[in-house]
């Protein structure tokens, strides 16, 4: 299916090959670039785990979340949903609790420790990796404002 909506897109001129080479490249510099020695370093530093503070960028402060919410948002096995958060208490990020509206269902929402972490961890991803001295200002600039633009398009509903 995803091959045929991109497929589509292409067709109608809005995806071309550049776009997916830009893809390609913001994907190289996350999972195999500065920003993945990034993360890591953050995570040493933190002392957590990569899992954890993946888990972390997921969870919202002050809005506990069932479980199920998550496992649908994350596309994972509720079982995975319950290792991690079995994960996060263990460490006193995370408390599951009663849902207010129907005490059957268990939500999750961060400790203060898990707050404070959480922020830590955002502070540290926040500082752009040296890479981008290879641009300008102004190309800085021009790229912040269009993934802004990319951005805003992915959250839109469809």
């Amino acid at each position: 299916m995803v091959k045929s909506v991109t497929a589509g897109a292409a067709q109608a001129g809005r995806v071309t090959p550049a776009a997916g080479e830009a893809w390609a490249a913001m994907r190289a510099l996350m999972t195999g670039g500065e920003g993945f020695d990034q993360l890591n370093r953050a995570c040493e530093s933190l002392g957590v785990s990569v899992s954890v503070a993946k888990s972390l960028f997921h969870i919202i402060p002050d809005e506990p979340e069932p479980m199920r919410v998550l496992a649908e948002r994350w596309r994972c096995d509720a079982s995975y949903i319950t290792a991690i958060v079995d994960d996060l208490e263990e460490l006193g990020l995370a408390q599951r609790q009663a849902h207010p509206g129907d005490r059957r269902i268990k939500t999750v929402a961060l400790t203060p420790k898990g707050i404070k972490l959480r922020a830590s961890l955002m502070a540290l991803l926040s500082v752009a990796p040296a890479a981008f001295g290879a641009l300008t200002a102004t190309e800085q600039r021009q790229l912040r404002d269009l993934l802004a633009k990319v951005t805003a398009a992915a959250t839109e509903p469809r």
